[in-house]
């Protein structure tokens, strides 16, 4: 089975439900599409918006 993985970087800043008080992170949606399905993989936070830090956060869901 083929499966295509696209990349669109686009991060999100949303309100923290994880952690204590009401801070605002950085998260990076990542979805994996193929044959008309989308998945969503992961949405991890990210510490600052830099491609290296997305790519390691795609590589890391990916490993995963």
């Amino acid at each position: 089975m083929l499966c295509a993985i696209g990349r669109a970087l686009e991060r999100k800043i949303m309100e923290d439900l994880t952690g204590p008080g009401q801070e605002r992170v950085d998260r990076l949606p990542i979805l994996v599409s193929g044959q008309n399905i989308v998945k969503l993989l992961s949405v991890p936070k990210l510490h600052d918006g830099t491609a290296v830090t997305m790519t390691n956060a795609v590589v890391d869901s990916m490993d995963e």
